[in-house]
């Protein structure tokens, strides 16, 4: 392993800072194209025919690589965020580039259209949350919830815009409001590009100047050799850094990514002032305008000075763990109380509806038997009537059937309306 893996070369500083600093658009043509030809027309349809834009193009170069034989890619290499923005949007391309047909491929948003949202909830609702971020920022494109190495949520929210303009008063505005929550707003830090040899796989220098001069490693299974296309790989992957088991050309490797974190922070705490008002051209992503300078403290003071917060930290955390796990907790007993209380009214309720309809019969049963009982009534009425009518044309006593009369009409209830009806009736 090298031992000088860890220390931060002026090359890895330079390919850091040279690199183009954002990824190209992919134009697609099914024939041969001058990629020059391709590149002017886009600059002169930007300027005559998109209100006199200055689209700003760093390189630009023709590729078959992933291509059939008549098929070519070129790739355009923007300048500034501004630029970027503008070939983002599919209404600033012209129909034809050159008089061919064509397709595009657009790259992902770059770090320089990004900015992070600070101290975000874990329990906030996240639907809302972009919700609510969109309806005031429509120009967003996506809202990310950053994790870290282990793949654990973090606090922050990356937010990718298609405008730098909107980015720029999102960052000026120094804090966002979401659902009557303020959040501090914040640069997203593009990482530094790491630099590999492809010679010896390690980190650190160009291939020009590797220290293998006359062999070859492997990067696949590590091994060195004087000729890769005699090599008989046997396709275990194995990093020659870490021993992992992945090719050491990873960028994913632990050690990469180590190197990484602490180029950036050479490449922050070293620019000065001057570089500050004349950011570099190649590679607006680290200038001391988007990144302040750092306080130099050495680890070991800013470890031990650290130690006490660091312990508070963890206090707090573990307390945020319980407190979480508590309101859970309540939550899911308040769930299953609501789920009790649902079921025991939809029972209620089912023994309410049975009671209403068996109530609903029997008033229907008393109202049939009400009217039976008034029919029986004027029928007997009548007789009675038609009785003493007869006996009295045959000049019968009738003082004594009518006292039998009236005993019978007491012991059964009946009224002596009930006669009237029927001697106006008859």
């Amino acid at each position: 392993m090298n031992e000088n893996e860890h220390v931060i070369t002026n090359q890895a500083r330079r390919f850091a800072t040279t690199r183009y600093p954002f990824a190209p658009f992919i134009v697609h043509f099914k024939e041969d194209i001058r990629d020059k030809l391709v590149v002017e027309h886009l600059v002169k349809y930007a300027k005559e025919q998109c209100n006199n834009f200055d689209l700003r193009v760093l390189g630009y170069r023709r590729t078959q690589t992933n291509n059939t034989v008549d098929e070519y890619d070129v790739l355009v290499f923007v300048e500034n965020t501004q630029s970027f923005a503008f070939l983002r949007e599919v209404g600033n391309w012209p129909a034809q580039l050159v008089g061919k047909e064509y397709s595009r491929k657009m790259p992902s948003i770059p770090p320089q259209l990004s900015g992070v949202i600070q101290n975000v909830a874990f329990n906030v609702d996240w639907d809302e949350f972009v919700q609510d971020l969109k309806r005031q920022y429509p120009q967003i494109v996506n809202v990310i919830q950053l994790k870290n190495r282990n793949l654990k949520d973090l606090k922050l929210v990356k937010v990718k815009f298609n405008s730098d303009t909107i980015r720029n008063e999102f960052l000026e505005g120094k804090y966002v409001y979401v659902h009557f929550m303020r959040y501090p707003v914040v640069e997203y830090m593009a990482l530094a590009q790491v630099l590999i040899c492809s010679r010896c796989m390690h980190i650190g220098h160009f291939q020009k100047n590797c220290p293998q001069k006359d062999e070859v490693t492997c990067k696949i299974c590590g091994a060195i050799c004087t000729d890769l296309k005699k090599h008989e790989c046997h396709g275990i992957a194995k990093c020659i850094r870490c021993g992992g088991d992945h090719k050491s050309s990873d960028t994913k490797c632990p050690k990469v990514k180590d190197y990484r974190a602490a180029l950036t922070r050479t490449l922050l705490s070293t620019r000065n002032q001057v570089q500050a008002n004349q950011p570099v051209k190649n590679n607006p992503a680290f200038t001391i305008s988007n990144f302040p300078r750092l306080d130099h403290l050495s680890p070991a003071n800013t470890l031990t000075a650290n130690d006490n917060h660091v312990d508070t930290i963890g206090m707090f955390e573990k307390l945020r763990e319980t407190m979480i796990e508590e309101g859970k907790k309540t939550r899911e007993s308040f769930d299953q109380l609501k789920e009790e209380m649902s079921q025991r009214n939809n029972a209620y309720e089912q023994e309410l509806s049975n009671l209403k309809s068996q109530v609903a019969m029997l008033d229907n049963q008393l109202a049939q038997h009400d009217l039976v009982q008034q029919e029986t009534m004027i029928l007997i009425t009548s007789i009675i009537q038609v009785i003493k009518s007869g006996m009295k044309k045959k000049g019968e006593d009738i003082e004594a059937f009518s006292c039998m009369m009236d005993e019978l009409m007491s012991k059964y209830h009946i009224n002596s309306r009930d006669l009237k009806f029927c001697n106006t009736k008859s």
